[in-house]
């Protein structure tokens, strides 16, 4: 197979990227295209789905900070830190179509604008006839799909000037990826639709040379035996680890059938029958197990960065299977004592059970000259880091975990 010449990132790529449009994942994807040239893009409509989710989030912390501000003021406090938090998010919230364009622009991705001659009326008759990614007329449909047909037709109209060199689009979004894999004949496209950002690194190291790929690995090893001399802070990090939830353990509902979608769907969208699920009742403790993965984002003589995941095991007080489906979440509180719906279910058949979960990381590094590398910060998340941009608005270096 030839090698890819473009890379399409969906809305629900972008929305694993987080506010800082970064993760493990893109910056080995990026690390594999300076060996092997390729495009990334982004359909504008993708983008815009994007930003209206960080739009969003610093609408929440204005409105935490105006709750903190009432409450203050009800004390008779004054206080100008709030004030000036409050300032610092108004002005990134008022350029922040610039801020993430920018960046899109320095990691090389490029955002594709809406095609003018895009037909409505065929649309509407995909719109009608219930024609992926438009979504069925089922109870449980709302016969979506807008969007994410002017995805579709974005990408598909910008390779249908590229004859047979094959593309990868990353979607989590089943109905979507039966979209594109229906129409794109017609565009004489040639598309492999992945999963995720991990897939389509796999995919494209594939066609590497040896050379090139052995010195991408040779670079993540290197990455991952600096982040093992600091193996302490990253037990310590792992210790204060307060808080999970029935979703950060992939216990989450609400539950899909495995007839729910088509069978080659299923892999791609991870889904579960409800069997497979347990009901967690108290969480004992978390512990470290290993480095998963490290890259280097940015490296120099002087100061680095490695973006990381590590492997943690969760010990828990569970009982299977799992019977009932639920949309609410439910949090625990690692190590809390035996509730009373714990001692509820004595009688009923529990066991100690062992789950994996996998946390994202950043260390900041310097050193003087040639000397060893001192750690200067190290962050730990179940995604990547939510708020970092609105904490360096407000010039604070915090790292926590959660």
């Amino acid at each position: 197979m030839p090698p890819f010449k473009k890379v399409f990132l969906e809305s629900t790529a972008l929305f694993q990227l987080g506010p800082q449009l970064e993760s493990v994942e893109l910056s080995m994807l990026l690390a594999v295209r300076e060996s092997t040239p390729f495009e990334i893009l982004v359909a504008e409509v993708s983008w815009m789905e994007y930003l209206r989710d960080r739009k969003s989030e610093v609408g929440k912390s204005l409105d935490k900070l105006s709750l903190i501000a009432t409450q203050a003021d009800k004390h008779g406090l004054q206080m100008d830190e709030l004030a000036n938090a409050e300032a610092a998010l108004r002005s990134h919230l008022s350029r922040i179509d610039e801020h993430f364009r920018v960046r899109a622009s320095a990691l090389g991705i490029q955002i594709l604008p809406l095609p003018e001659d895009i037909s409505l009326r065929s649309l509407l008759e995909m719109s009608i006839d219930c024609v992926p990614p438009f979504e069925g007329r089922d109870a449980k449909s709302k016969e979506k799909g807008f969007r994410d047909s002017l995805i579709m037709f974005t990408v598909l109209r910008n390779l249908r000037s590229d004859g047979i060199d094959p593309a990868i689009l990353v979607t989590g979004d089943g109905i979507l990826a039966e979209g594109f894999l229906l129409h794109q004949e017609q565009f004489g496209a040639n598309i492999q639709v992945v999963a995720d950002l991990w897939e389509a690194v796999e995919l494209l190291e594939r066609g590497m040379e040896d050379e090139n790929l052995q010195r991408i690995r040779a670079s993540g090893e290197e990455a991952k035996r600096t982040l093992e001399t600091f193996r302490e802070q990253i037990l310590q990090k792992v210790a204060e680890i307060h808080e999970l939830t029935d979703a950060d353990l992939g216990q989450g509902g609400p539950f899909l059938e495995l007839d729910d979608k088509a069978d080659y769907l299923s892999p791609m969208l991870g889904i579960k029958s409800p069997k497979e699920y347990v009901e967690i009742h108290r969480i004992k403790s978390v512990t470290y197990s290993e480095i998963g993965t490290a890259v280097w984002q940015q490296k120099n003589e002087q100061d680095a960065t490695i973006l990381f995941t590590i492997r943690c095991e969760v010990h828990v007080l569970a009982r299977a299977p799992y019977l009932v489906t639920y949309t609410r979440t439910k949090k625990y509180v690692v190590g809390a004592a035996p509730t009373m719906l714990d001692l509820a279910f004595t009688g009923a058949p529990t066991e100690d059970k062992t789950m994996n979960l996998h946390f994202f990381g950043k260390a900041k590094l310097e050193r003087v000259k040639t000397g060893p590398w001192r750690l200067t910060s190290l962050s730990l998340d179940k995604s990547l880091p939510s708020e970092d941009d609105y904490k360096a608005l407000w010039g604070t270096e915090l790292s926590s975990a959660q």
